[in-house]
């Protein structure tokens, strides 16, 4: 670096004195006695008689000084190009030398590496021998522990019910646990265990008014703990499986889950249980709380937290059975818990985690995924309007399922339509006297038929406990319930449920809403008759009028849906 700026002072200097050389000599002005001379920013003044003299000796001053300075120059010039031809022979022999250390280093390498691959491979061979296969990971022992029962099936397909060593995460065996592995069939299930129960009792604290209140956040998150299995080896588990399916038991005191029998849909502010990813189960008057999280509708089995009263104990129970990652619950939310009075307790059940393939999930009540009744399909969280759903009460194949008008705003109820009526005319063509005769007896008599197959309709009436139907009677010169001239009712319809049972009037639910058929004065009335009881003992096939002896005599019939639940 000092031999380049060297150079580069020199090579400056050498454009300096070229520049001297190329100027103008310097200027001289004559007036009268003086003459100035002028040359660069120096004035010299003289009088004429010494004039030439000082001339010459400038002239000779500058020649020296030129010539010495050029003198000087070359000769650092000379001592650079020495310089630089050193240089250059040095640079020279400096790059063989490097030139053939990085050989000799390439050669070093080079042993290094072969002498250390040999082993290495030997040792990961080796390595691989003592390290347990595929095949060998039964869930035997920690070593052997497997991701899943599945993979347990899977090495052994003809494996018994029973605890497994299991990995879902992988890795290390050191955090390996131990599960239930059992199958039916071909379905394997990984089973993780309960929580402990909960009693009941006030656990969310103070009561301060009604309001959503978490029980983790009352407890914290150790109260939601699965037998000890790390949350995450249970979220491996879930990110492994297809399907998983929990139970979740309320037991309560004064507190509304998810219906009220003060209401006929779901409770304004029903349970909310959060699973393990943040996703959430409710039904849907729930969904006002405005979850940014996947939403999903649990099953009611039972519903006796219903009542709130503060002197009644019951309890609710929810299936949830959905994707294997929207569970397990891992947080309980309760709205109706800030009285006094009011207590809580749950019983949080095992999950039961499958890989088995299920296909796409269609909505429950498609045609689809048809659900058994209005109720099953309300009891699952899925009711939202009122509106036809598809139902398959006889169960087996669901590709005979029916289409059903379903009042879900009143709590589930399955409606099943009368498809033919009774028009309007005078029926006893025959003559003869009054008294009872069921009209299927009658000249061009028939039984009621409805919307519903009798097949699924004996299912859905032996799966319902209560069901309701309401008729009108149209009439002239007919009596259908009270004679009004004298109070009888001898000559009140009776009429034939489906298995047979005969609606009387003695009958505690026979109510007449309207009777204006009281009378025979040729006047054109209507009686109106509710009959509500056990579901077998609807929906109406048959009835018997009595007083019909007369070619004047005139009725029609007109039956509501029978509301079944």
């Amino acid at each position: 670096m000092m031999v380049v700026v060297a150079l580069a002072v020199a090579l400056v200097n050498l454009g300096l004195v070229a520049t001297a050389l190329e100027e103008e000599p310097p200027t001289m002005t004559v007036d009268r006695d003086v003459i100035m001379l002028v040359a660069e920013d120096v004035r010299f003044e003289l009088d004429s008689g010494t004039l030439t003299t000082s001339i010459r000796e400038l002239h000779d001053t500058l020649q020296d000084n030129l010539t010495a300075e050029l003198g000087a120059t070359q000769t650092e010039y000379q001592a650079l190009l020495q310089a630089l031809d050193a240089l250059g022979r040095a640079a020279g022999a400096n790059f063989t030398t490097v030139n053939s250390r990085l050989e000799q280093l390439d050669d070093s390498l080079s042993e290094i590496v072969n002498d250390a691959v040999t082993p290495l491979s030997l040792r990961v061979a080796a390595l691989e021998l003592d390290s347990p296969s595929a095949a060998s990971l039964n869930g035997a022992s920690r070593d052997a522990a497997a991701r899943s029962c599945q993979g347990i099936y899977e090495v052994d397909p003809s494996f018994s019910n029973g605890t497994f060593w299991l990995d879902p995460n992988g890795g290390s065996t050191r955090d390996a646990v131990q599960l239930t592995c059992e199958r039916a069939g071909n379905v394997v299930y990984t089973v993780v265990p309960a929580m402990e129960i909960l009693p009941l009792g006030q656990h969310f604290g103070t009561p301060r008014g009604d309001s959503y209140a978490s029980l983790q956040s009352a407890l914290g998150a150790d109260a939601f703990d699965y037998g000890g299995i790390p949350m995450h080896q249970i979220q491996a588990l879930a990110r492994h499986s297809t399907r998983a399916h929990q139970r979740v038991q309320v037991d309560c005191m004064g507190i509304v889950t998810s219906l009220w029998d003060e209401r006929t849909y779901y409770y304004e502010n029903p349970i909310v249980m959060v699973a393990l990813n943040g996703d959430v189960w409710t039904l849907p008057t729930g969904d006002q709380e405005g979850f940014d999280s996947r939403i999903f509708r649990p099953n009611i089995v039972m519903d006796n937290c219903s009542q709130n009263g503060n002197d009644v104990l019951g309890l609710s129970v929810y299936d949830l059975e959905g994707p294997a990652t929207a569970l397990p619950i891992v947080d309980l939310w309760i709205h109706d818990q800030g009285d006094a009075n009011e207590y809580v307790g749950f019983r949080i059940g095992e999950v039961r985690f499958t890989e088995n393939f299920f296909g796409p999930e269609a909505h429950y009540g498609s045609r689809l995924r048809p659900g058994r009744s209005c109720l099953d399909i309300f009891m699952h969280g899925q009711a939202f309007n009122d509106t036809l759903y598809a139902i398959d009460p006889n169960g087996g194949d669901p590709r005979d399922y029916v289409m059903a008008f379903c009042n879900m705003s009143g709590g589930g109820w399955t409606g099943v339509s009368v498809t033919e009526q009774v028009p309007f005319r005078a029926w006893n063509s025959e003559g003869g006297g009054d008294g009872h005769r069921f009209f299927s007896t009658l000249d061009d008599g028939f039984t009621i038929p409805y919307s519903m197959r009798s097949n699924q309709l004996s299912a859905l009436l032996a799966l319902s406990s209560e069901a309701t139907q309401m008729v009108s009677v149209d009439c002239i010169d007919a009596i259908v319930y009270e004679r009004e001239s004298d109070g009888s009712l001898n000559f009140a319809f009776i009429f034939e449920g489906y298995n047979g049972f005969q609606w009387l009037h003695q009958n505690a639910n026979y109510t007449v809403l309207h009777d204006g058929c009281k009378a025979n004065d040729s006047v054109r009335r209507a009686s109106v008759i509710s009959l509500t009881g056990q579901a077998d003992r609807l929906p109406i096939v048959d009835f018997a009028p009595s007083d019909l002896s007369g070619p004047n005599e005139h009725i029609g019939l007109n039956f509501t849906s029978v509301w079944i639940r």
